[in-house]
């Protein structure tokens, strides 16, 4: 957090300050009556003679009458404040959550997490006590001591990237005051580790912290772990062993990269026991070559996964994660496939919707998934097409992420192959992010209809995306979309597409143009613009 809990501000924060005005008013309204009183008295003559200087009554009652005009400010700004606290409390707490986005985040020390639950409190008591009883708002973890990089130019105006090593000082009461703010909430923890601690006394801090975070394992929902320090760390993480047996209520596990590459002995039973455990993501370095290199998961349970792990492994691990709903495979130099069983079936998950293959495809040589719904590919399309016609399934959504997919697809028979066992097929995406049209060439003139072509007739929704929307792209991309929209109405299926910008002195602009006044749904995209979003989105 940006603020300890000794630089936040007193219970009574914000609260409105007792203003003398009043008080003040009527001790003058007392002076002003005694001083009228003597005034009469000097008149009638009661009294004796004695000097008296009229301006010094009138200067105290002009001074009446400004402070008047300064109560009633006082109290309009009151007024306005008090419309804050007319703000019922579950809505304002709704409002506060918003600010829990990265947008409202500021690194200090070692800790990137919200600011703006701490300031809350500078308003007002109500916005302070609303904010702090509001578990919702603390529940976010963070603990981020990665290499910072610093932009800065020099005297020629080029932009340098510099990296430090931000400090594993760490405001323990901050995080004590976070734990106890969020209640008995359910924990979102994420641990990003990358530089090894310069002395014993920052390895005990982080022990420390560790030690902290365990006490509350009970309470853990999600947990992301990261270590980009080449296993500096492997000991303190060895600390999160302390969870075992306490993960009731973890639903998420993500391990986003590991230094040592492998899990070690005294980790890798930590999570056998997680009973809502349904989300689990091991990818990037952690590579998992066997049993005795990965964590020992309810694989069984799990809903979603995402792994990089040799097909030796998967073989085992897939055949007892008949629940999976969403699985990505992710690979970069598998050496085979999934061997079927003795007797040549296939082997079913019967759940799966969601799949996304990075890097080898015959992962999927001997699997059969009848509800798959989604598909996303980024290797050699080798049995691909086989597969879908084994599942039988009703696939709707494909992503093919080019160019490795198209140049390793063959040609144009083996393109109108794959499309051919999608007939329940409405949205096809395409992403190339190389140069020229060649590859691309190849799939619109499959998608292109000629005659009484059937290929893909329930196909709604086209996008395509390359960072060089090149006129022979456009000429292919326009025939192919000429070529649906002029089917009769009734057969007519395509209706959205979104492409790349196409300049105006493109020679086929006119042609889109035409399909959009005759009702197309065609939107473009700035493809650099958009990368970047979806970049800054992922990250």
């Amino acid at each position: 957090m940006s603020l300890s809990p000794t630089e936040l501000p007193p219970n009574t924060a914000g609260s409105h300050r007792i203003h003398p005005i009043p008080a003040f008013l009527a001790k003058l309204d007392a002076v002003l009556s005694h001083s009228q009183t003597l005034q009469v008295e000097l008149t009638n003559g009661s009294l004796p003679a004695v000097e008296f200087d009229p301006t010094t009554l009138q200067l105290m009652v002009d001074c009446r009458k400004n402070l008047e005009r300064m109560e009633e400010t006082i109290r309009e700004a009151r007024q306005n404040e008090s419309r804050i606290s007319r703000i019922p409390r579950e809505i304002l707490s709704e409002i506060f959550r918003f600010t829990l986005s990265p947008g409202y985040t500021r690194k200090v020390n070692c800790r990137d997490t919200p600011i703006a639950a701490w300031r809350l409190g500078h308003v007002s008591r109500y916005w302070r006590d609303t904010a702090q009883t509001d578990p919702a708002l603390w529940c976010a973890i963070v603990v981020d001591c990665r290499t910072q990089y610093i932009r800065h130019e020099n005297e020629h105006c080029d932009s340098i990237m510099h990296h430090c090593h931000p400090s594993i000082e760490y405001p323990l009461d901050a995080l004590e005051r976070q734990i106890h703010l969020s209640r008995h909430s359910s924990l979102s923890v994420n641990i990003h580790l990358a530089i090894a601690p310069s002395s014993p006394q920052e390895l005990h801090h982080l022990e420390a912290i560790f030690n902290l975070l365990l006490a509350q394992s009970q309470r853990w929902m999600r947990l992301t772990l990261e270590d980009e320090g080449s296993g500096y760390h492997s000991d303190i993480f060895n600390l999160l062993s302390g969870a075992c047996g306490h993960l009731d209520r973890l639903q998420y596990l993500c391990v986003e990269e590991w230094g040592t590459s492998q899990w070690s002995p005294e980790l890798s039973n930590t999570f056998l026991v997680a009973p809502n455990l349904r989300e689990v993501s091991l990818h990037r370095h952690l590579r998992i070559d066997n049993h005795s290199s990965a964590p020992c998961i309810p694989w069984c349970q799990l809903t979603s996964l995402r792994i990089n792990a040799a097909a030796s492994f998967l073989q085992k691990m897939l055949k007892s994660s008949e629940n999976l709903v969403d699985l990505a495979l992710e690979s970069d130099d598998f050496t085979g496939g999934i061997e079927a069983e003795h007797t040549g079936s296939a082997w079913v998950l019967p759940r799966l919707r969601r799949l996304s293959l990075h890097g080898e495809a015959l992962l999927v040589e001997s699997l059969s998934a009848p509800s798959l719904e989604y598909l996303e590919l980024n290797c050699c399309i080798d049995g691909i097409t086989d597969f879908i016609r084994r599942s039988r399934c009703h696939l709707q959504d494909l992503k093919l992420l080019c160019p490795f997919v198209i140049r390793n697809l063959g040609e144009l028979p083996a393109i109108v192959l794959l499309l051919q066992s999608t007939p329940h097929l409405s949205h096809l995406e395409l992403e190339y992010d190389d140069f020229g049209g060649n590859c691309f060439d190849r799939y619109t003139r499959a998608l292109t209809v000629i005659g009484d072509s059937t290929l893909c007739p329930k196909l709604s929704s086209f996008q395509f995306d390359t960072a060089d929307m090149q006129s022979e792209i456009s000429n292919v991309l326009c025939t192919m979309l000429e070529s649906r929209w002029s089917l009769p109405t009734h057969l007519r299926s395509l209706q959205h597409v979104l492409i790349p910008e196409m300049y105006t002195f493109d020679t086929n602009w006119d042609r889109l143009e035409a399909l959009r006044a005759d009702g197309m749904d065609i939107a473009e995209r700035d493809s650099w613009d958009d990368y970047v979003s979806d970049s800054e989105s992922e990250e």
